[in-house]
């Protein structure tokens, strides 16, 4: 399987899609991003709340998630300058 990223990438990358497609879908792959983020940062919440002892783990855990997801945003306008 292709990832989601990847396949934007290929797809829109290239130069005949217009300006503003390429900024209608880089915004909405990355809120999806910034949305998933939220309900991981609220299950990590939840789950100290309930498992004091798992607390640090988790949190370490989603530190790294968060990180990783930062850095793996859509930014189809920039390649195209």
């Amino acid at each position: 399987g292709v990832s989601v990223r990847q396949y934007c990438i290929r797809r829109f990358g290239a130069k005949s899609v217009s300006v503003e497609a390429l900024h209608d879908l880089e915004v909405s792959y990355n809120d999806a991003l910034n949305a998933l983020v939220r309900f991981l940062s609220r299950r990590v919440h939840l789950i100290s709340r309930f498992f004091p002892h798992l607390a640090s783990t988790f949190g370490t855990i989603h530190s790294q998630v968060e990180a990783s997801m930062r850095n793996n945003r859509l930014q189809l306008l920039k390649m195209r300058q």
